[in-house]
């Protein structure tokens, strides 16, 4: 780890408590409303800054005020001399132990003075803070108020480590590994692996492409094909340890011009370039294309502008071929071809989608289905609803629960349990003949023509209640059998 510090800056984030609507009213804002976010510097906002010494007595540089979820967010660059002026040390700390909880009184009494400071700077700049909140209404410390230097950078030197064997190495076979002393990969991402310089706004930039470099090096770790055309081997012959050697090159290669923001300009500028590959040819097959969104690729040759000038204009050979298609262009092609399927323009341009018809929530057709909040509109519904399968049937023998289906079926489990025990009396031990149940005349159920009148959602309403006597038929006749088996068997 290597720490930089080009220059003197002093940072200040104040973390401040949401105030309820009814305070604000009573602490002069308008309507009980806050103000808008604030990222406000003294070149340019030389009024507001001079309302702020003129109030608080304060030089403020720049000031950034964004309201959060559950707290505000605030940030103050002083200089150094004005914090002295107001009985502060001008002593600064890396954020770590900027924010730390004080250790002594020494330091207790520093902090109180800059919660002070930094009280008189937001209230003059129009920000809310209710002193009789608690703690004065910042944040629970140690994340209420902290000053550190942020031109005091901490980065690493390597991105990534890792040492493998040869794949399919196995102990077993090939005997006790000898080489190097194998390490699991490792990799940093984000801040933990370029500390970001908060004036140059590098921090996001840098932590994005150090998360696709490190996506790059896991998906190639036991690729061999990936480096095997640089090498001028085929991905067969290529070693292992040639294999590693060239990955751990390339990976180095990447953080580097990660650290140094080398990135493509088509990235820098967040869209495809007008005379690049993708929108050159989007706009030979699609008149009056949209241009697409740049989405960022793990590949580091599409990312960084050094690697993509490697490849120099081999996709202008490439755009020869009439039928190489950029990857980009064919999934908006296959986008169109899908809007085209499933949606149709309105009166007015405007695109009406046409979802699927809802039919049935885990098997139960919803009353008046169809789209939603409308009423069905044919009966490709209810030919739907007819072919579907009918609910199997209850296996045979007993359940588990033996009077679950008495329960359903409206029957009294308490008389069902009196017939059996008055049943079991009757039964002699010594006549092993088995005993016939009381006899319960099947109903018979001839389903009725459906009148021509009826409309689809009754037809629907009926289908679903057939289907449910079927069932309950089918269950009961498996039930009869069960009780059958049973007084045989006594």
């Amino acid at each position: 780890i290597e720490k930089r510090k080009s220059m003197d800056c002093v940072g200040i984030v104040a973390n401040v408590r949401k105030v309820p609507k009814s305070r604000l009213k009573q602490m002069g804002f308008e309507y009980g409303q806050e103000p808008g976010d604030m990222n406000r510097s003294k070149m340019v906002f030389k009024d507001f800054f001079k309302t702020i010494a003129d109030k608080a007595d304060a030089d403020i540089e720049s000031l950034i005020y964004y309201k959060a979820s559950f707290h505000n967010y605030c940030i103050l660059v002083p200089k150094r001399t004005d914090l002295e002026k107001h009985g502060l040390s001008g002593k600064v700390y890396h954020f770590a132990a900027g924010r730390d909880k004080a250790a002594d009184d020494a330091k207790s009494d520093e902090k109180a003075k800059l919660k002070e400071y930094c009280r008189k700077v937001l209230v003059a700049a129009g920000v809310p803070v209710d002193e009789t909140a608690e703690n004065g209404g910042f944040v629970d410390a140690p994340n209420d108020v902290m000053a550190f230097d942020f031109a005091e950078c901490w980065n690493t030197k390597k991105s990534v480590v890792f040492n493998y064997p040869p794949c399919g190495y196995d102990v077993e076979v090939d005997g006790p590994w000898m080489g190097r002393n194998l390490i699991p990969f490792l990799a940093l991402a984000g801040d933990a692996l370029l500390e970001p310089f908060w004036p140059l706004g590098l921090g996001l930039k840098r932590g994005w492409q150090a998360i696709m470099d490190t996506c790059y090096a896991i998906d190639n770790l036991f690729n061999r094909s990936c480096h095997a055309k640089r090498l001028g081997k085929p991905g067969e012959v290529l070693g292992w340890e040639e294999h590693y050697e060239a990955h751990k090159e390339q990976v180095a290669t990447n953080f580097e011009l990660c650290n140094r923001l080398k990135i493509c300009p088509e990235l820098g500028k967040g869209e495809y370039d007008e005379k690049g590959p993708v929108i050159t040819q989007l706009k030979k097959k699609i008149r009056d294309a949209e241009k697409p969104m740049l989405l960022v690729e793990v590949d580091p040759w599409t990312r960084y502008d050094t690697l993509a000038k490697e490849q120099g204009d081999s996709w202008k050979m490439l755009m020869r071929d009439d039928e190489w298609i950029h990857p980009q262009v064919q999934k908006c092609l296959n986008m169109q071809e899908y809007y085209q399927e499933v949606c149709k323009s309105g009166k007015n341009g405007e695109i009406e989608y046409e979802g699927k018809p809802l039919i049935s929530i885990n098997g139960k057709v919803v009353a008046g289905f169809g789209k939603a909040g409308t009423l069905d509109k044919g009966p490709a519904v209810t030919k739907a609803i007819a072919s579907a399968a009918p609910p199997a049937a209850v296996p045979k023998g007993l359940p588990v629960n033996g009077m679950g289906m008495g329960v359903g079926m409206g029957i009294d489990p308490a008389s069902l349990a009196k017939q059996a025990q008055a049943m079991e009396k009757e039964m002699r031990p010594d006549v092993p003949k088995p005993v016939a149940p009381p006899t319960i005349p099947k109903a018979q159920h001839a389903p009725a023509a459906v009148p021509a009148g009826m409309s689809a959602i009754k037809q629907a309403e009926l289908a679903m209640i057939r289907s449910q006597i079927q069932s309950l038929e089918a269950s009961l006749e498996a039930y009869r059998k069960a009780e059958q088996e049973l007084l045989n068997s006594a």
